[in-house]
């Protein structure tokens, strides 16, 4: 769908599996109730999506949107056409490559009057960013609603606990973390019933991106493991899979 077959692509979403969805499960059709949202050319789809059939998608979600194909089509079919009846949400790490280019599209929503939510995180363009942030572009579209993928107690901007890379792992993995302030942090490892493995961090700890290796030692068996960071204002959990 970033290639040639995009307009079929497109087409194919929604002359056929809207229609299909809408005729089999229970939705809704005020173009504002549907969200299409993508990851990277999924986020370039996306957009082509909504901006072509606003009567169908209302809400357009992006996370680091790789806007790139066909010479920027969908970037320059946005910018340079009206403005439609169109809800943006983008997240950005800002470590991508294209990030100066979305700063740019952010000030054309911004300008255009567009509704816009616009978050950046101190990552790269990575599923880490991606699971991070999902839960606030729901919320931001549909207040009360949850993915499920991240356990939060207050949860403000700036704190990431990022999904650990690589997941499975054997037997060393790298978990990485964002404070926006400074303060005492903790970061705990647990099995599966509750017990503790390891404490990877406890201290004071400045505002910044942190990153911390786990490895697991020759007498942790395989399953899925728990890492829990904990500040002041923070509290965050995580699945990881140790497969040997």
């Amino acid at each position: 769908y970033a290639g040639s077959l995009r307009n079929q692509y497109r087409l194919f979403f929604i002359n056929e599996l809207v229609p299909y969805i809408d005729a089999n499960y229970h939705t809704k059709v005020d173009p504002k109730e549907r969200l299409v949202l993508g990851d990277s050319f999924g986020g370039n789809i996306s957009a082509l999506i909504s901006y072509n059939h606003p009567e169908v998608f209302g809400l357009c979600g992006l996370h680091s949107g790789a806007f790139w194909p066909n010479n920027y089509e969908a970037y320059n079919l946005i910018i340079n056409g009206p403005v439609k009846d169109i809800d943006w949400c983008a997240i950005w790490g800002t470590y991508e490559s294209l990030y100066t280019n979305m700063r740019d599209f952010r000030d054309y929503l911004i300008g255009a009057n567009y509704q816009l939510n616009w978050l950046e995180r101190p990552e790269g363009h990575s599923w880490g960013l991606w699971r991070a942030s999902i839960d606030r572009m729901l919320e931001f579209y549909f207040p009360g609603s949850s993915s499920g993928m991240i356990t939060e107690v207050n949860s403000p901007d700036g704190f990431i606990l990022s999904q650990n890379f690589p997941n499975p792992f054997n037997p060393t993995t790298v978990i990485n973390y964002y404070l926006s302030v400074g303060g005492y942090v903790t970061l705990k490892v647990y099995d599966i019933l509750g017990n503790e493995i390891a404490t990877l961090v406890n201290e004071e700890k400045s505002a910044g991106e942190y990153e911390v290796v786990f490895s697991a030692d020759n007498s942790s068996s395989s399953g899925i493991y728990l890492y829990k960071l904990t500040t002041k204002r923070f509290s965050q959990t995580r699945k990881m899979i140790l497969l040997k």
